[in-house]
């Protein structure tokens, strides 16, 4: 019982107010505040609660000015008090600015640590001395700064949240940025976009007769577009998705097809100019002797039935099982790296 009674006393001689305009004065008015909006109704507790909170903020500036709390040099006073200015900012703002009261905290606990050395513990104003004018000038611009990286991190965060892409740029010649190491095996929106559509494409002539693959082959810029559309609309919208273009290109080849995908980027990034970034897919016939396949029986048996379906006249010549079957092979190389500037032409 009595190291209770010691404890309050100590509680009661920290609180009591030394004179009405003190920090001790603004955290009893600020704690009986908020004592009754726990007992009032819902639509007086908000008031409450904020008319609370400012004596809150009032009794952590005075505390700053009339007690120097230090650790290792550095005053945390102002910190703690702009750290409640902060979350006070951040209680009331909407999800859109939350940030800016963390931007902020640096800039408020630099005016509050300022302010502490121009105002006495009586509340009297001092003009300071040139030479701690200048120190106090420094010190304000030191937690301006510290709020400058702040905003320019969130800028950045702000900028790879709308182009993922930029994570794999190259930052060697940024000033303030440089890439963390396990970035460093990032893949881009559009080398993903490129591998989704190879996929697309062998799903659709991969091991199909080699006659079908050639027709596919024919309109394959519209294809690719629309396998490209398709592809978009998978991936997690993002700004920087209008700003890749996707075409083909054929490249010579003395057996069968050289497709090379091309993906172009014309947004932000290291380049002006833009980037590209292509894959190319070698189409080539694969006879295959004696008896079909089942999948390849399929494959002829629905041919033959779209070609009747479409001239009926035409008479569809029967194939021995024995016959060999031309399929198509698909095989894929990997995304190259940006490669500076657009391509000159998408046509060979």
């Amino acid at each position: 019982m009595k190291e209770i009674s010691k404890w309050v006393s100590i509680f009661v001689k920290l609180i009591k107010p030394p004179q009405i305009f003190s920090w001790q004065t603004g955290f009893i008015i600020s704690f009986l505040i908020w004592s009754i909006a726990l007992f009032t109704i819902a639509s007086l507790q908000n008031i409450l609660a904020l008319i609370s909170w400012l004596f809150l903020l009032i009794s952590s500036v005075l505390f700053a000015i009339e007690k120097s709390l230090t650790i290792g040099g550095i005053a945390l006073s102002p910190w703690i008090s702009g750290a409640l200015m902060s979350i006070f900012l951040f209680s009331i703002s909407s999800h859109t600015i939350q940030s800016f009261a963390l931007v902020i905290w640096p800039t408020l606990s630099g005016i509050i640590a300022v302010t502490a050395e121009l105002i006495h513990r009586e509340g009297k104003f001092k003009i300071p001395s040139p030479a701690s004018g200048q120190r106090l000038v420094i010190l304000f611009l030191i937690h301006v700064m510290i709020s400058c990286w702040l905003q320019f991190n969130f800028f950045i965060q702000d900028w790879l949240q709308r182009y993922p892409s930029l994570l794999v740029d190259n930052f060697s010649q940024s000033t303030f940025v440089i890439k963390i190491a396990y970035l460093s095996n990032t893949t881009s929106r559009g080398a993903s976009i490129l591998d989704a559509i190879e996929s697309q494409i062998k799903t659709q002539i991969d091991n199909q007769p080699w006659p079908q693959t050639e027709r596919w082959l024919i309109d394959a810029d519209k294809r690719v577009a629309i396998l490209a559309d398709e592809v978009m609309k998978k991936v997690p919208p993002a700004e920087e998705n209008s700003m890749w273009n996707f075409e083909t290109k054929f490249l010579p080849s003395q057996i069968g097809y050289n497709l090379q995908l091309l993906g172009k980027w014309q947004g932000l990034g290291s380049m002006p100019e833009g980037y590209h970034i292509k894959k190319t897919c070698r189409i080539s016939p694969v006879p295959i002797e004696g008896s079909y396949l089942p999948s390849t029986r399929e494959n002829i048996l629905r041919l033959r039935r779209s070609r009747s379906a479409v001239n009926r006249t035409t008479p569809v010549v029967s194939i021995a099982a024995s016959s060999p079957v031309t399929l198509s092979r698909v095989i894929c190389g990997p995304v190259t790296s940006p490669i500076k500037g657009q391509p000159k032409s998408s046509k060979s």
